[in-house]
């Protein structure tokens, strides 16, 4: 979109894009971050992040998974839905787009509310 501006190729991969963002708007939890998507401990899924000394004995998975989601995976969540947005105004999916910029603001929300204390 951004180097090409072939419509064609993003309309056509926008199931894709619907699919995975569905993925995430499913893993919301009560209090509207992105729940706990997995480990390293027989998940199905990993949710890797980095490989930082301190999370060795996770396979990069933040130790907080232990008790919970990690903040991270909102965050990433968040930018995914705005990028997201940016494509669905691209192709015309002006519904879609406000969806998506709405969706990214409450999770934001949440982060600011659950995760740093401030709003």
């Amino acid at each position: 979109m951004m180097y090409w501006d072939d419509n064609d190729l993003v309309t056509r991969s926008f199931t894709s894009v619907y699919a995975i963002l569905g993925f995430f708007a499913r893993a919301l939890d009560e209090r509207g971050l992105v729940g706990k998507i997995g480990d390293r401990n027989g998940s199905r899924f990993w949710s890797f992040i980095d490989w930082t000394p301190q999370w060795d004995k996770y396979g990069g998975v933040p130790t907080a998974t232990e008790k919970g989601p990690i903040t991270m995976e909102s965050l990433l969540n968040i930018y995914v839905l705005d990028k997201a947005a940016e494509l669905a105004y691209y192709v015309g999916y002006t519904e879609r787009a406000k969806d998506y910029r709405n969706r990214a603001a409450t999770n934001r929300r949440a982060v600011n509310e659950q995760c740093t204390g401030s709003e």
